[in-house]
């Protein structure tokens, strides 16, 4: 019970220094019981159809959008109807339409949901700060896929596949018919921005933050932060890759990694942002990786590189100019040490802080440094499967498929707080899952010149907290390693809106600890350690993404490049209406 009070004040203390879920979208209903049948209703869509699709009537376009998108939003409410048999999810009793199963470039099969959700009608304990949407054609839709045990390798515990939550726009379409009618087509909206009407071409409309809203709700990670920092074996299950959109073979990855007491659902705000501009949108799919903070954070690294990798042997390819191998790593706080320790050269330049024996080991090959370690390791049968997981936590060659970095409130020279009387109670109150326990206090105990913890107190020398401390092996050992010079890495601090850098603080870690001097460019926003919250580090970020593209030779339309929707307008206010339109 102390424990218990002592977590609950000690969470008390720490949380405004984490993100906490912002705004839901708003319910509002067009649907009443006196709206006329649902021939009537189509048409009616046709007839909008007809003058959207007629250039020489674009003044009558606005009344014609309003009244068209009124009659699909009907006929899709008529048309929800859960059917546990058939597994149907739109249905046209009446035969006015038909709802498209062939689909039709990249339309998807309606078939492949448990239900499509009008946006307009979503309600959620996940909360946004802004909602960003784009009037025009259509109903916007969350689509929620079906949760299919098969889709992927179940042995591969780092991969999640709760079900994801694709953003869609529903059209009646009436220039494709199926069997002699109108099809209800259902457009995925991050792929697709328009659709040809007649001779017309009209955006199509859209709800960015309704679909986040809803995944982060459905993954139930909200408890993740405090659980995974403080009791981590009971959030083990959390620990893998998230994906908020399908998988695309041709967008960049982004790859989001949280830190100390946080869950993915800590970037919900800043790719709600990002989603605002259509060249994000068409260029980049954004990936989560989540991990239990409590536990030391060069397990959590290794995790990600296994989880990684499964992604890479499925969709991987040799070809350098493939969008996969252009991927982009963000990391935020003890993210950004994982994301460092992870795309660095010779990453077992660590071990030289860390093994007796190890000297100038950034300057040995790959096989060299495995021969050394194999003449300081013990050598009895025993310790043969704990050597090879030492060996994979520090031996391993960096993922060549980074190409840029981000370093989010990273505290690369460690943070004071972690020596602080909030750390030290900290320390004390994580409880290691039993086998992490065993192997670290394996690691920790060898009498072969091994790692320099104290036995006595080995279970706080490796909580992650622990490990963010200036004299920690690990910090210290990190100094010792870096990312390929091949790869441009960009730095986001936080001053707390002070503007006394360089010696500023965002409040956990000094700017001294976040600054690279190696790092292309370095951004201070006036945020606290969330840098991630705050509409500057989302506008630098927007910079860094677009500046990717730039050097990888990949070209955005003209109507892209000019497009300045509200959000991204210069100088933004601080705080947002609530709907952001464009």
């Amino acid at each position: 019970m102390k424990h218990l009070l002592s977590i609950v004040l000690l969470a008390s203390t720490l949380l405004p220094l984490s993100c906490s879920p912002p705004y839901a979208p708003d319910t509002r209903e067009i649907y009443n019981s006196r709206e006329p049948s649902d021939i009537d209703q189509v048409a009616l869509a046709k007839k909008a159809w007809d003058i959207l699709g007629n250039p020489s009537r674009k003044k009558e376009w606005p009344g014609a959008l309003n009244q068209y998108n009124h009659a699909v939003f009907t006929l899709l409410e008529r048309g929800r109807k859960l059917n546990e048999h058939s597994g149907d999810r739109i249905q046209a009793p009446s035969g006015a339409f038909a709802v498209e199963t062939s689909a039709l470039g990249n339309d998807r099969d309606y078939r492949t949901y448990e239900d499509v959700i009008p946006c307009s009608k979503i309600q959620t304990s996940f909360h946004l700060e802004e909602r960003v949407t784009v009037e025009g054609l259509g109903i916007p839709l969350a689509g929620i896929v079906k949760r299919n045990k098969n889709a992927v390798k179940r042995q591969n515990e780092s991969l999640k596949d709760s079900g994801n939550i694709h953003t869609l726009t529903a059209i009646l379409d009436f220039d494709h018919p199926v069997n002699g009618k109108p099809a209800m087509r259902f457009i995925p909206r991050l792929l697709e921005d328009s659709v040809n009407v007649g001779s017309t071409q009209q955006a199509l409309a859209a709800d960015f933050s309704a679909p986040i809203s809803l995944f982060w709700d459905r993954e139930d990670i909200s408890n993740a932060g405090i659980l995974g920092a403080f009791r981590p074996k009971k959030a083990v299950n959390y620990m893998g890759l998230y994906f908020s959109e399908p998988y695309s073979p041709k967008k960049i990855p982004v790859l989001f990694t949280h830190g100390l007491m946080s869950s993915p659902a800590t970037f919900a705000n800043i790719t709600n942002r990002l989603l605002a501009d259509p060249v994000i949108r068409h260029n980049y799919q954004f990936w989560f990786f989540g991990y239990p903070s409590g536990i030391p954070w060069a397990k959590s690294a290794q995790a990600q590189r296994d989880a990684l990798q499964y992604i890479f042997d499925e969709y991987g390819t040799p070809d350098r100019n493939s969008p996969i191998n252009k991927m982009v790593m963000i990391g935020h706080s003890m993210g950004g040490l994982i994301t460092r320790m992870n795309n660095s050269e010779h990453p077992w330049g660590m071990l030289e802080k860390l093994i007796k024996g190890m000297n100038n080991a950034r300057s040995l090959t790959y096989d060299q440094v495995t021969a050394r370690l194999e003449e300081l390791l013990p050598s009895s049968q025993a310790d043969l499967e704990h050597d090879k997981k030492l060996r994979e936590s520090f031996i391993f060659n960096p993922p060549q498929q980074t190409s840029r970095i981000v370093f989010m409130a990273t505290p690369h020279r460690g943070s004071r707080f972690a020596d602080s009387w909030v750390g030290r109670i900290g320390q004390k109150l994580i409880t290691l899952p039993e086998a992490i326990l065993l192997e670290v206090v394996r690691t920790g105990t060898l009498s072969n010149n091994m790692l320099l913890l104290n036995p006595m107190k080995i279970e706080e020398e490796l909580t992650s907290i622990r490990q963010l401390s200036p004299s920690s092996p690990f910090i210290t050992g990190i100094q010792e390693i870096r990312p390929s010079d091949r790869i441009p890495v960009h730095s986001i601090i936080g001053d707390r809106g002070r503007n006394n850098t360089p010696n500023s603080s965002d409040g956990i870690v000094a700017y001294y600890s976040s600054h690279l001097d190696w790092a292309q460019s370095e951004k201070i926003v006036p945020a606290g350690h969330s840098v991630q919250e705050c509409i500057p580090a989302a506008l630098e970020l927007r910079r860094i993404l677009r500046l990717h593209l730039q050097d990888n030779n990949i070209p955005f339309t003209r109507q892209d490049f000019t497009a300045k929707p509200v959000l991204w307008q210069s100088n933004p206010p601080m705080k947002l209406p609530r709907t952001v339109t464009h």
